[in-house]
């Protein structure tokens, strides 16, 4: 059975969907204009008086829509509702502008133009939060504190600084949540050990990304990452059921294939995050990693997607979580 991808950024691209199919169109039109120019739009902004954010306030981003409305001549007139990002409805008509501009006079021109006004900045507003459904900006201020969190309805304010974050305007390399998104083949909400106190300190929560077709997984602490903390070759690892720890565990570790080749096998992306330095000195120091699937389907899932990326796999340790004896619990090989 085929598993949904868990994580805001397919729940986001799912609520792309329900868009009107205009206000789709639209905005994809408005990303591969700010793709041609995106030094127009992004810049660099100082954020907490200190570090500095390659991104867009979000209404210099609503006014550069408008800006780009004028000048393409795109009709502003999708459905209007309190929130036109949930509405389903189809996209109304346009604005109805007069035959005759002289038509309108004193007061009542004014009310027009007022009105013509107010519709476009909806309208610009609204393809502003659909490039953050669909995955070309996100807020800086994204909660990464906590794993598959509840969206806002809304995400642009005024003063809200957005990232780039999609294909062609991404500044930076480093693979990100987004930038695996499209190629993802498995996602999840893990456990993992943490370290010799695991037992007194809990387990770290984790999001992890596998990619049949880069032959890697990518480790995260959220589903909101800008960084990984992790990035490892399937074919550099083994991968066991082992509930030693964890009721539905699964661990890897680098096989023998992989010993004096660490760097090219099981690397984590350059960063400070102390994450990240202890998983890649974990790996490369031929200790295991251990993550919890919560669930015997989930465990199952989990080594299988591990076995497509090229992972060897190994018998389980039949030792349980809360000192069962050898042979109380048995595991069959992953389905694939």
């Amino acid at each position: 059975m085929h598993q949904a991808l868990q994580g805001r950024v397919f729940t986001r691209q799912q609520r792309f969907t329900t868009l009107p199919v205009e206000l789709q169109h639209i905005t994809k039109q408005f990303e591969d204009h700010v793709k041609n120019n995106k030094s127009a739009l992004f810049q660099t902004h100082h954020h907490a008086l200190v570090k500095s954010v390659y991104s867009v306030k979000g209404k210099d981003l609503i006014d550069a829509v408008i800006q780009w409305i004028h000048m393409r001549d795109v009709s502003p007139g999708l459905h209007h509702s309190a929130n036109p990002l949930t509405s389903h409805h189809a996209p109304t008509s346009g604005l109805h502008h007069t035959t005759d501009p002289m038509a309108h006079h004193g007061a009542n021109a004014t009310a027009h133009h007022t009105e013509a006004t107010s519709q476009v900045h909806e309208h610009a507003r609204q393809i502003a939060e659909a490039l953050v459904l669909s995955g070309f900006v996100t807020p800086y201020k994204d909660d990464e504190k906590h794993l598959n969190t509840t969206d806002p309805d809304r995400f642009v304010t005024d003063s809200e600084l957005l990232v780039p974050v999609g294909e062609g305007v991404a500044e930076s390399a480093t693979p990100s949540v987004w930038s695996v998104a499209p190629i993802a083949s498995y996602t999840a909400f893990l456990k993992r050990k943490s370290g010799m106190l695991g037992a007194i300190k809990g387990a770290k929560d984790v999001y992890i990304m596998i990619s049949n077709s880069t032959q890697r997984a990518y480790l995260f602490k959220s589903d909101v990452s800008h960084v990984p903390i992790g990035v490892i070759a399937g074919n550099s690892v083994s991968v066991h059921l082992d509930n030693s720890h964890f009721n539905h565990g699964v661990r890897i570790e680098l096989n023998g294939k992989a010993h004096g080749a660490h760097a090219s096998v099981a690397s984590a992306v350059t960063d400070s995050s102390k994450d990240s330095t202890s998983l890649t000195k974990k790996l490369t120091k031929g200790k295991p990693e251990l993550f919890d699937a919560g669930s015997a389907e989930a465990q199952n899932a989990l080594s299988s997607a591990w076995l497509h990326i090229g992972a060897e796999y190994h018998k389980p340790s039949m030792t349980g979580a809360h000192g069962a004896t050898p042979g109380t619990s048995t595991h069959a090989a992953p389905v694939y």
